[in-house]
């Protein structure tokens, strides 16, 4: 409803600065405020199910960390292998990734807090480490059509993935 009010006001506005008609209607109209949705966590059960099915699939590993650590979709496609020491188990956000003006680009967590270490849950390590291997064997077959940026969950070339468009993050909305 907020979209659609915001679409038809600026088409008015556009008819008001073609003096199509007078004032605007819209600029009386208050669109309704979102509804607080309560977020329901999967339960364990549903987790091991959707892990399950997610085995030898390209995002499994993806799956598996955003799961066992509680990231972001911008911080998980943020994340390059300098972020992460396997050997001890911790994880670094340092950036997010977002679209601005159909372009993607790094920049730092909103907030303080946001900028954080995370200790890694076993089984997210050891699906790290199985996915940099797969991923560094993907790039030996591709040669120089990889374009390496270090990123942890690359696109198919290498280059970061957009977090628009993917609907491989439909279970984190």
């Amino acid at each position: 409803m907020r979209y659609i009010h915001s679409v038809l006001h600026k088409a008015l506005e556009t008819a008001v600065n073609l003096d199509m008609i007078p004032r605007n209607p819209a600029d009386k109209v208050h669109p309704p405020s979102p509804e607080d949705t309560e977020i329901t966590p999967l339960t364990e059960e549903q987790i091991a199910r959707f892990l399950d099915a997610a085995k030898g699939n390209r995002f499994e590993a993806l799956f598996v960390t955003v799961l066992g650590t509680g990231l972001r979709r911008g911080e998980v496609l943020g994340l390059r292998w300098e972020d992460i020491d396997l050997q001890n188990g911790l994880l670094t956000v340092q950036r997010t990734i977002e679209t601005a003006k159909g372009k993607l680009q790094f920049v730092p967590p909103k907030t303080k807090t946001s900028k954080r270490t995370i200790s890694l849950p076993p089984s997210v390590v050891e699906a790290l480490k199985k996915h940099r291997i797969q991923q560094m064997q993907h790039k030996l077959r591709l040669g120089p059509m990889y374009q390496d940026q270090g990123m942890v969950f690359p696109s198919e070339t290498g280059t970061p993935l957009k977090k628009q468009g993917y609907r491989i993050f439909a279970f984190m909305t």
